[in-house]
């Protein structure tokens, strides 16, 4: 399990978010799971935080940090580029 928070326009549906991330057809990639949404002063006026969990799951054998990483990089990258997101740490 990954967890990403991102912060992203307040308009910008959840399912918005998991169409972009579902769109790249992660490998290993079983589920996207809704965490919580977070507003306040911190995250800025028309935007929110929303935390999801990416679950990875190897069927034919045991998937290595790497390879999820590897593909929690690709999500990041694309949240930033196509959605304008501001990755949390």
């Amino acid at each position: 399990d990954r967890d990403i928070s991102a912060i992203v326009a307040e308009g910008l549906a959840y399912g918005e978010i998991t169409s972009a991330i579902d769109s790249l057809q992660l490998p290993f990639l079983e589920s996207i799971n809704f965490v919580t949404t977070f507003r306040g002063k911190q995250i800025g006026d028309n935007r929110k935080s929303v935390s999801l969990r990416l679950v990875f799951r190897k069927t034919d054998g045991t998937l290595t940090s790497e390879e999820a990483d590897a593909s929690v990089s690709r999500a990041i990258a694309y949240l930033r580029t196509t959605l304008n997101a501001e990755i949390r740490g």
